[in-house]
């Protein structure tokens, strides 16, 4: 693993190779004519060309101008001495005038057709092109000598232009997972240095779990994934300590999406960002609406190529197009997975209320080391009884660790409410009765739910640094309320069962922490029974996601 120190020392050391470098290889810049720059065929390298980014930056020419004299927008590229000499030759212009021109207007050099390649600006180029007078196709390079320019400083230029496109976090991270994959330290450092220190540490302390490391490392294959992950909540899902849930929801993303491809491999590279985006949170094999959308988008194109999968031949795509109609649960991406660990957090904290202090090892490994079955090491019952924990946890979370739901539109917001001490009561209990065992667990044991309840009303209404406390009083005045609850007997209902129709919720409402009348709505339905043996038919519900994420991580 790198630590932070290092890559500290590295970066400071890469930057001085760096400048050593560029002091002896720099040449000097000069204008190029656009048809000189070689154009790579649609087979090479296909997804590095980014139609959404050309588009973009016509945007920013149009409103800003075509800024081609800017020392920041200009192309490097590498030259032999022997192809410098002969450009010079062909254009009539000294080498020197390469460094000693006037602002802005460096001497035209001339190049064959098509044959410059250059080590960055295929979309600005492009976008050029489509802009500029047909007599003022020219673009400012510059150059530097192949045979003196080391590898920091082709990994420097290669990387430096800012407008090319912002990589987001998720971008960076998966550069870092493919560096190092190919054991390239200084493209690795490279990538490294882009991030701040916080989220260095953050990422830092993520890949000293090595089964994390390859999960993630699993999904790089597919670039249209990471521009939805965002490192700096990665710090949240670190101290949540559920490795287990983390891990499954990750290889569920790989799963799900190499059985779109039909599990074949060469076709990763077309999941590009536009693709995840479009079919993420939809279930087409169970939604009319979304199996009608994704239909259209499948016959759209962009520039004569298909919006999504792009690169794939018409066979190829009508096996994946099949695959994805079929998809009858949520089709999960690294967007999904971080809006649902939103849900998750809250649903932690509360099974967190099991084991009392802090352990180093993930909750669900603390709870089992609490866990007794008659049967010594029965990973069955521990299993069946830690699910439905979690979804106990998932029915009450509001009142368990005062987390409320997320607002309605146009409605107050819900109340954030002290932890219930009946339902932490009952929680316990049902702990107890699945086999777990711990001194928070055990507490509840003999105590009857009542006595908790009159317990937590004396103190939160008459409040001990209010008011002077009489032990004996509290017992009696206890005892006497204990009675009267227990004159009261709670209703036993079954859990009820859901509509196996239903209309579908729109995507906001797909994943992440339940809305406040979703979760009241729902809350009814999250038994094992629904979950586990129901068999929805149409339509994707506000159950449908919560049984779904439910599946994700459990």
């Amino acid at each position: 693993m790198v630590s932070y120190a290092y890559l500290n020392d590295q970066n400071e050391q890469n930057q001085s190779r760096i400048l050593a470098s560029q002091k002896s290889s720099y040449k000097g810049s000069a204008r190029i004519l656009l048809s000189s720059f070689y154009r790579p065929h649609p087979t090479e390298h296909p997804r590095a060309f980014d139609q959404t980014n050309v588009d973009r930056l016509k945007v920013i020419f149009r409103n800003q101008g075509i800024r081609r004299t800017h020392r920041n927008n200009h192309i490097p590229v590498l030259l032999s001495e022997d192809d410098l000499h002969l450009a010079l030759q062909r254009s009539d212009v000294q080498e020197s005038d390469l460094i000693n021109h006037p602002m802005g207007s460096p001497p035209l050099l001339k190049f064959q057709e098509h044959s410059l390649r250059y080590l960055h600006g295929r979309h600005r180029l492009a976008a050029a092109e489509s802009l500029l007078d047909q007599n003022d196709r020219w673009w400012i390079v510059d150059i530097y000598l192949e045979n003196t320019a080391n590898n920091a400083l082709i990994g420097h230029l290669q990387h430096a232009y800012s407008s090319e496109g912002n990589l987001s976090d998720g971008e960076i991270f998966r550069k870092i997972l493919l560096s190092k994959e190919e054991g390239d330290l200084t493209e690795e450092h490279f990538w490294w240095s882009r991030l701040s220190k916080t989220k260095t540490r953050t990422l830092n302390q993520l890949l000293k779990n090595e089964l994390y490391q390859v999960a993630f490392g699993n999904l790089v294959c597919m670039p249209g994934l990471w521009p939805g992950l965002e490192l700096g909540a990665l710090h949240r899902f670190l101290t949540l300590k559920c490795d287990e849930e983390i891990l499954r929801y990750l290889e569920w993303i790989r799963i799900a999406w190499f059985e779109i491809l039909g599990k074949n491999h060469r076709l990763v590279t077309s999941v590009d960002d536009y693709t995840v985006r479009a079919l993420q949170l939809r279930a087409p094999g169970i939604s009319e609406s979304d199996n009608q959308i994704i239909c259209e988008l499948f016959e759209s194109r962009i520039n004569g190529d298909w919006q999504l999968f792009p690169g794939c031949d018409v066979e190829l795509r009508a096996g994946i197009r099949l695959k994805v109609l079929q998809a009858k649960e949520r089709i999960p991406s690294l967007r999904t997975f971080f809006d649902d660990l939103l849900y998750l957090e809250p649903l932690a904290n509360c099974m967190k209320t099991l084991i009392g202090s802090p352990s180093k090892a993930s909750l669900k490994m603390s709870i089992w080391a609490s866990f007794r079955s008659m049967f010594e090491g029965d990973r069955g019952d521990f299993n069946n009884g830690y699910r439905e924990l979690w979804l106990y946890a998932m029915r009450n979370f509001p009142e368990m660790v005062s987390i409320p739901p997320l607002k309605e539109p146009k409605r107050p917001k819900p109340e954030i409410s002290k932890p219930n001490q009946e339902i932490l009561c009952e929680f316990a209990q049902l702990a107890l009765k699945f086999g777990f065992r711990s001194q928070t667990i055990e507490k509840f044991e003999h105590e009857k739910v009542e006595a908790v309840i009159a317990r937590d009303f004396f103190l939160r209404t008459r409040p001990q640094d209010e008011y002077l406390y009489d032990k004996r009083l509290l017992e009696t005045e206890s005892a006497k309320l204990v009675a009267s609850l227990q004159k009261f007997t709670k209703i036993r209902s079954q859990p009820l069962t859901p509509l196996l129709s239903s209309p579908d919720v729109e995507l906001t409402r797909r994943s992440g922490k339940p809305y406040e009348l979703d979760h009241s709505g729902d809350r009814r339905y999250l038994f094992p029974r629904n979950m586990h043996n129901l068999n929805l038919q149409h339509g994707v519900s506000t159950f449908f996601c919560k049984r779904s994420f439910y599946f994700c991580f459990f």
